[in-house]
């Protein structure tokens, strides 16, 4: 038993002896994908098969591709690692591992202009010692902290927008996971929210303003109704106002705290006269102010856990809540008096919306349910491909004139769907992400004209046109 054990590592640990130089790895076809490494003077290069886990060749040479992967080993260096075992049954095992501490550079270039288009680095050791001895024959495979997963999905990612035809530009250099996207009521600005806050040029994608700093760790934002506005909430419990142009804040509001849950802040929304901010979070409250006088108005009490979204009535008269408690609620935006309760999911709400006209309610919960409300009375009107339990959206919302609703599928099928929004019918698919794997999409909006969607896709947003 001993000796198959030390064959295997031997087998694992084994490095070859390549020369300190540039070496091709894998080469693509019609396409212009190349993928070269390159090691550092002095230092030991990861074995290749290493590199073909991470960068598996079948993805890596979409037809049409403008683009070149370069992966670099900018550094490496090697220490030995004692690793001692019991197997069960009282057999000591010690042994040691050589392992590299590797900094991984890719590059993606464009083959005609040679400019750089997207770059990373991830960082880990090639090889560590195994977590967990299985039986008494063997080990668990000897794995790295290098995250291949991460890398390929990263690589997956920027290789499927560069290579959409489509694809009408892509924002791109977010430190996190998008959580929220949304157009300027003017559709020339976008607003992205990954624990900061940016503002980009929606039509060449260049990036404005941001990230902001002073709002500490933003989980929400929103544009007043004319553009010359952004709010945040934070994670502390904070809103901030300033001026869209100027970058100037003119307030900062302090939401009650909750001893229990937090403060964080999940949704703001302004009035559509602008004189007024909504905020809402972990407190289950709804507070408002009057931005002219700094006034806290309102403080809306009746949920019992977190505020997941706020909006108000496009007339102003209602505001529109939703919370992890299951409900959605509407308030008198004057009086603060709860006028209805919509009771039917079975599961947390993750968003809701009044439709542009106001006369119906949109709400989404976690577990993929879609609900379409009566919103004078409460009455559920239907409930999207109801008869489907595979159905499960990620995220809906109305379109700019209310005539449909766009929901955006990970499971069991990756792909954009638009749906009548008087019927409930599904009117066909806007676009296929099955290129996009392992995405994380968290946000979706659509341009106040209708012409154009953005989908926060991981850490980038691409925006695609409508038809």
């Amino acid at each position: 038993m001993r000796q198959s054990l030390v064959l295997l590592l031997m087998a694992v640990i084994a490095f070859p002896a390549h020369p300190a130089a540039a070496s091709p790895l894998l080469q693509g076809g019609a396409g212009g994908m190349v993928i070269t490494t390159e090691y550092a003077p002095g230092t030991q290069p990861i074995i290749d098969t290493f590199l073909a886990t991470i960068v598996p060749s079948d993805w890596l040479v979409p037809e049409g591709s403008p683009a070149r992967y370069e992966m670099h080993v900018i550094s490496s260096t090697s220490e030995d690692r004692r690793c001692e075992y019991t197997l069960p049954g009282g057999v000591k095992v010690v042994y040691a591992l050589n392992t590299m501490r590797i900094q991984l550079a890719i590059t993606i270039t464009d083959l005609e202009t040679g400019e750089p288009l997207e770059s990373r680095t991830f960082e880990g050791y090639s090889y560590n010692c195994p977590q967990t001895v299985t039986n008494r024959t063997g080990t668990d495979t000897v794995y790295g902290d290098l995250p291949p997963d991460e890398i390929a999905s990263w690589l997956a990612r920027v290789m499927a927008l560069a290579s959409d035809a489509d694809v009408v530009v892509v924002l791109t250099g977010h430190s996190d996971l998008v959580r929220q996207v949304t157009y300027s009521p003017d559709g020339q600005t976008i607003l992205t929210v990954d624990n900061t806050v940016r503002t980009w040029d929606a039509q060449t994608g260049q990036q404005q303003q941001g990230p902001r700093a002073g709002l500490g760790l933003v989980s929400s934002a929103a544009f007043s109704p004319d553009g010359s506005l952004i709010a945040a909430g934070n994670s502390n419990g904070a809103v901030t106002v300033w001026d869209a142009v100027t970058n100037e804040t003119l307030y900062v509001f302090e939401t009650a705290s909750d001893d229990q849950w937090g403060d964080q802040v999940n949704a703001v929304a302004f009035h559509p006269d602008g004189t007024r901010i909504a905020a809402g979070g972990y407190n289950s409250r709804i507070e408002i102010w009057n931005l002219a006088t700094g006034e806290k108005q309102l403080d809306l009490q009746g949920h019992s856990d977190n505020i997941v979204a706020i909006a108000f009535s496009p007339d102003g008269s209602a505001i529109l809540t939703a919370s992890d408690d299951g409900t959605v609620r509407i308030w008198d935006a004057a009086t603060g008096e709860e006028r209805l309760q919509f009771t039917g999911h079975e599961h947390q709400l993750w968003e809701a919306y009044y439709s542009p006209d106001g006369q119906h309610v949109l709400s989404h919960e976690w577990a993929g349910g879609v609900l379409v409300w009566e919103a004078s009375t409460g009455d559920v009107l239907f409930q999207l491909d109801a008869d489907n339990p595979f159905f499960s959206p990620e995220l809906a919302l109305y379109t700019p004139d209310g005539q449909a609703i766009v929901t955006v599928e990970m499971y069991p099928d990756k792909m954009i769907t638009r749906w009548d929004a008087q019927t409930g019918e599904r009117l066909g698919v806007l676009r296929s992400l099955e290129d996009v794997p392992e995405t994380v999409v968290r946000s979706l909006s659509i341009s106040p004209d209708g012409q154009h969607l953005a989908v926060a896709l991981g850490d980038r947003v691409a925006i695609w046109p409508m038809q």
